[in-house]
C-alpha cells in the first residue's frame, strides 16, 4: 500500500527540517530494512491541474537510497527560486527486476519566502 505523506517546505530554507523530516523507510516482507543494491528510485513534484514538471529529484545529487531508507533534500538556492506554492509528489522504488512500486505520494505546500 502506498503511504500517504504531505510535504511543507520552505522556500529559501535546507530541507528537510526537524518538523518535515525526508526519509522514508524501505522494508521487506517480513518489516526489516531492505537492502536497496541495484533498485532504482525517482520523485517528482508536479502541478496538480496540468501536469508541469516542478521538481525532480536524482539519485547521487538530491537523493540517496541507503540500507532500508530513502533520503530526499532539498537545497535552500533550490526553492528560492520556485515560483510555485502548491504541487503533487510521488516517490517511486523501481526493482533490480523492472518492477515499479510508488512508496509514498501526496499534497507539497512551499510556505513562500518573505526575507530575502
Amino acid at each position: 500500500m502506498t503511504r500517504r505523506d504531505d510535504l511543507q517546505i520552505r522556500q529559501g530554507e535546507d530541507w528537510p527540517t526537524a518538523d518535515s523530516p525526508g526519509t522514508w523507510p524501505v522494508l521487506d516482507a517480513s518489516n526489516q530494512p531492505l537492502a536497496l543494491v541495484g533498485y532504482s528510485a525517482q520523485a517528482q513534484i508536479r502541478d496538480p491541474y496540468d501536469g508541469t514538471l516542478l521538481h525532480e529529484w536524482t539519485t547521487g545529487t538530491d537523493m540517496t537510497l541507503s540500507a532500508g531508507q530513502i533520503a530526499l533534500e532539498v537545497p535552500a538556492a533550490t526553492s528560492t527560486e520556485w515560483a510555485w506554492t502548491f504541487g503533487r509528489w510521488s516517490l517511486e522504488l523501481t526493482t533490480p527486476a523492472g518492477t515499479v512500486i510508488r512508496l509514498v505520494e501526496g499534497a507539497v505546500l512551499v510556505d513562500a519566502e518573505t526575507t530575502v
